[in-house]
């Protein structure tokens, strides 16, 4: 890292046009799950994009927005340096390669909105007292829209944990796991009624019973040499 008095800050509000600015829209700090050195402070995180003449960073952390964090190197960064809000995603819903959605917001945005942003506080939370959101509002307000956006004409609360059971189920979870997962007093009611039939899973346990079944049958016998077998009497009445 290179001292912050030899780096020379670029203004914040230049005149359009006037020179190039160097942008990085994808950067990760130590609040992303994957980050390696966990003891990189904020300060040696606004050196080293000064180092690199960096004049504008978004904060894309791994599916958390680290609030604090933020406000901290928006603070540490000055009039050097816009530091933007930010966020990313990742989903294998894509197949082989993993989808990354980025969302990056405006530099003063309120970040105050989210009340509480620790990795075990709620998703879904009042923006006015942090409290968690009525069912009903999150249904409307968030996954019906997000349904339709994928093409999803209906859907409700019992087709998500419909949803739940039934991939536990194909990722090979123990029933027990999917029963407590579902807070399901009786198994039966997790897998007769929660997990579905799924074609494509059942074809994944046929192919792989048939490549056990293979498995043994071509295992090569070793030779012992001549058996021999004794006579065995056999009593009738």
């Amino acid at each position: 890292m290179t001292d912050s008095k030899h780096f020379t800050p670029v203004p914040r509000h230049r005149p359009v046009g006037s020179q190039w600015g160097k942008w990085d829209l994808h950067f990760h700090t130590p609040s992303s799950f994957d980050y390696h050195d966990k003891s990189v402070s904020d300060q040696q995180i606004i050196e080293g994009l000064g180092k690199n003449g960096i004049d504008v960073v978004a904060i894309t952390d791994h599916h958390f927005i680290d609030v604090q964090r933020i406000k901290n190197l928006q603070q540490l960064a000055g009039e050097s340096l816009s530091v933007l809000p930010g966020i990313e995603f990742r989903t294998d819903l894509g197949g082989k390669e993993t989808v990354h959605l980025i969302g990056i917001f405006p530099e003063n945005c309120d970040l105050e909105v989210v009340k509480s942003d620790r990795p075990e506080d709620l998703i879904f939370q009042s923006v006015r007292t942090g409290v968690s959101m009525r069912d009903n509002n999150i249904l409307s307000r968030h996954i019906k829209p997000a349904a339709r956006k994928l093409g999803l004409p209906w859907i409700n609360w019992r087709c998500l944990r419909t949803s739940h059971a039934t991939w536990m189920v194909e990722a090979g979870a123990n029933p027990k796991d999917v029963q407590g997962q579902m807070r399901h007093s009786r198994i039966s009611t997790t897998m007769d009624i929660y997990a579905q039939f799924v074609p494509e899973s059942q074809r994944r346990a046929l192919a792989k019973m048939s490549a056990m079944v293979e498995a043994r049958t071509s295992k090569p016998v070793a030779a012992t040499g001549s058996i021999s077998m004794q006579p065995q009497s056999r009593t009738v009445n």
